[in-house]
């Protein structure tokens, strides 16, 4: 079934229903101005060189802390956000929008949240910061994308029941990925939504890793999160 008429639902309300711990991406740092630059698409085109397989920015030490992460192996989770920290400032430092691109045309596909800092109003609030997600009665968050349709869909599980935003994503410059939610899905129930579009500049994620097994991104609140591809 579907509701016809359009819902007007407020952003912090979609993402505590859809995100929970993901919604450290969606809000923005009080006391941090945005920059309002024009988001500019990725062209497909190719030049001399191959856009699929770019170099990861990651050092190779750090690769497999993040690994281990992912896997839930026994990792101290300091540890973690440090080596994702370097992860980032490295990619901050290599400017090369060709890799930018095909860094975001890997995120096709289905990723779990495995590990995330939360947004900094978020630990402020808890006295610390959120780190493994817990992997219990079958509880996940799950992101999917199709990069070459401009589609994103974000969800939380429970056992059968479901919970899905999905929507519009568009790839930007400096590994950005700015998106909207226009369509909940409530198990059978789809409720058409406006969420992310009453803003200046919506939601993102800021990609620094994406490759075979691990995707890792600075969300719009500050908070930094690591998927594990399913």
């Amino acid at each position: 079934p579907t509701m016809q008429s359009g819902a007007q639902i407020p952003l912090w309300l979609a993402i505590l229903l859809a995100m929970l711990l993901q919604s450290a991406c969606f809000s923005v740092l009080p006391g941090v101005p945005l920059r309002a630059e024009s988001c500019r698409l990725y062209s497909a085109k190719r030049t001399g060189k191959s856009a699929v397989c770019m170099s990861s920015q990651t050092s190779a030490a750090d690769m497999d802390l993040i690994l281990k992460a992912s896997k839930r192996q026994e990792v101290d989770s300091d540890q973690v956000v440090q080596a994702l920290l370097r992860g980032e400032q490295n990619a901050r430092q290599a400017k090369d929008e060709e890799a930018d691109m095909a860094l975001l045309s890997r995120l096709t596909g289905s990723w779990k949240l495995v590990f995330t800092t939360g947004e900094t109003k978020t630990q402020d609030a808890i006295g610390g910061r959120i780190n493994f997600i817990p992997d219990v009665l079958g509880f996940k968050a799950v992101q999917a994308y199709d990069i070459e349709k401009r589609s994103i869909q974000n969800g939380v599980y429970l056992g059968p029941l479901s919970l899905v935003f999905s929507g519009p994503c568009t790839p930007c410059k400096n590994r950005r990925l700015e998106f909207t939610f226009d369509k909940l899905q409530i198990g059978p129930l789809s409720i058409p939504i406006s969420a992310g579009t009453d803003t200046k500049v919506p939601p993102f994620f800021t990609y620094f890793e994406v490759n075979d097994d691990i995707a890792a991104a600075r969300g719009r609140g500050g908070g930094l999160a690591l998927w594990v591809r399913e």
